[in-house]
């Protein structure tokens, strides 16, 4: 079986989405997904940002997560999720 190299920046999230594994500070990554772009940010210590959108530019989403690791094998994620319907339908 595989091994886990955290310093992998795809190491940090699933097919989708992020997962519990923190991002580095000054690390940054941009997907180019069928359905639109996915922009990844490392603000801080174990703190990402993440601004995602499909190609019409509706809706938008930003997240916010916090992550640690307990040790090698045990991750854990807390965040937030925010969205706006932007310029069709902006009180969405």
């Amino acid at each position: 079986m595989g091994e886990l190299v955290q310093s992998e920046l795809f190491a940090k999230r699933y097919f989708i989405t992020t997962n519990a594994i923190p991002i580095n500070k000054g690390d940054s990554y941009i997907l180019w997904n069928l359905y639109g772009p996915d922009f990844q940010f490392g603000l801080g210590k174990n703190v990402g940002i993440v601004v995602m959108s499909t190609w019409e530019g509706m809706p938008i989403i930003g997240t916010l997560k916090y992550s640690f690791s307990k040790n090698e094998k045990l991750h854990y994620g807390f965040g937030l999720l925010a969205g706006t319907g932007s310029w069709a339908l902006p009180e969405w």
